[in-house]
């Protein structure tokens, strides 16, 4: 919904009210409209970009965020479990992205960013579960992904080789059991990728690799069993194909595993 004072006075009558999704010009929010049953909020803000972060009530435990200055992101109330940050203004930032302390599912959609940040530092909560930096290349500054984190997406951008995991900066503890990759493919354009997966099987945990484009999904998992932790199941079957790799304590001594 569209906001004017008739919708004000519509929304603090609603008081079983469990949604709300919010665009927004310019107007600031008044707290109080938003009813204390809704759980789940989306507020997109258009026209004038970069505004400053608006209050949310600390009722609020899924929230989406649209167009809004990451300045304030540490002043979200602690009660938000799931939070997407959608096409935020990243300008003049200097200072680490603090997420609210119980957020377990964090969403990144790269918006603006000012071309003096070279990348965007997260201080990740304790309890985080999941991890979506797929949409955009975001530039993350290199860190550990946090233990506590099962699930990690990420997006590849024009590289034509690519060694799924091995990327700079990232470091995917045994925890992490789903990693989803999402390849930039240019439409129109046909292209040969080489996925390496030598470094998923021998330096990782990971049980499912999802790779995601256009036109297509694989779903690849590894055998669970610990004589076969070395073998990948292409597919939702056995049909789908089956790699095998040697795993070798020395990394210069493995033998490349592609995919194309």
């Amino acid at each position: 919904m569209t906001l004017n004072q008739t919708a004000f006075r519509s929304l603090s009558s609603l008081t079983q009210l469990a949604m709300l999704s919010i665009l927004t010009y310019s107007e600031d929010i008044p707290v109080s409209i938003i009813p204390s049953s809704v759980k789940t909020l989306e507020i997109r803000m258009t026209g004038v970009f970069g505004r400053e972060m608006v209050t949310i009530p600390d009722t609020i435990e899924s929230l989406k965020l649209s167009g809004y200055q990451m300045t304030r992101v540490n002043t979200l109330p602690t009660s938000i479990t799931k939070l997407v940050l959608d096409k935020p203004s990243l300008f003049n930032m200097s200072v680490p992205i603090t997420l609210p302390s119980n957020v377990q599912e964090f969403t990144f959609i790269l918006g603006y960013i000012h071309l003096d940040v070279k990348y965007i530092e997260f201080l990740y909560p304790p309890n985080l579960r999941f991890i979506d930096f797929s949409h955009q290349g975001v530039p993350y500054k290199p860190t550990n992904i946090p233990t506590s984190v099962s699930e990690f997406k990420y997006q590849v951008l024009n590289i034509l080789v690519h060694s799924v995991g091995d990327d700079d900066g990232l470091i995917f503890l045994s925890t992490l059991k789903k990693l989803s990759v999402h390849m930039d493919i240019v439409r129109g354009i046909d292209r040969c990728w080489v996925l390496q997966l030598n470094y998923v099987i021998n330096q990782t945990s990971v049980e499912t690799l999802v790779i995601e484009a256009f036109h297509f999904q694989v779903d690849i998992r590894r055998r669970l069993d610990g004589q076969n932790r070395n073998v990948l199941i292409v597919g939702k079957s056995l049909n789908g194909g089956i790699m095998h790799q040697q795993i070798v304590q020395r990394i210069e001594e493995m033998k490349k595993i592609s995919l194309f």
